[in-house]
């Protein structure tokens, strides 16, 4: 098979793909919506998100997803040269890395396996897509089992990965946050 005819069978395939959550033990938690994000990040150590947005910043706890504190003040804090954030109200002083519109990135692999992947497949719209395995792609053209989980499908996906702790993951569009999460113990 031609690299050109791999290619056209991977888009239709993920083309053609619903959007779908993860199976056990992943969870929807919650889908947000924040007009002008732009950056986020995960306070070190945590499953607690830092979000940035033109509106102002703030505090979800992603193993519930729930937003915890907000700050409107204006001040976002954010080094957008270092990508860097302070964390504010419970957390004030904690410096936070970013990942967003000005760079940078959160993890894509998860220790049980677990892989987050954007694919463009019609520019500029990109599809997050997460799988069991690094060998998705190839899988897929084989037509082996493997499942594909389409989280989002957006054209201004900002961001996209798991947490320090593995037991969360976002997706990050330019309007919208999509929490997934492992049950709480």
């Amino acid at each position: 098979m031609r690299i050109s005819d791999q290619r056209s069978e991977l888009h239709t395939l993920i083309r053609s793909a619903a959007i779908s959550y993860p199976p056990a033990p992943w969870t929807h938690r919650s889908i947000h919506a924040i007009s002008g994000l732009t950056d986020l990040g995960y306070l070190p150590h945590s499953d607690y998100l830092l979000v940035l947005s033109q509106q102002g910043r703030s505090i979800y706890n992603c193993r519930n997803g729930e937003r915890i504190c907000r700050d409107t003040t204006g001040s976002l804090d954010f080094d957008v040269y270092g990508l860097t954030a302070h964390a504010f109200g419970p957390f004030a002083g904690i410096k936070v890395r970013t990942a967003g519109l000005h760079g940078g990135g959160l993890a894509l692999n998860h220790p049980a396996g677990w892989q987050l992947q954007a694919v463009t497949l019609d520019w500029p719209e990109q599809a997050v897509v997460l799988s069991l395995t690094h060998d998705w792609l190839q899988e897929l053209l084989e037509r082996e089992t493997q499942q594909i989980y389409c989280l989002a499908k957006d054209q201004e996906i900002r961001t996209f990965g798991f947490s320090p702790t593995g037991y969360s993951m976002v997706v990050a569009s330019a309007d919208r946050l999509l929490i997934i999460a492992q049950p709480e113990c």
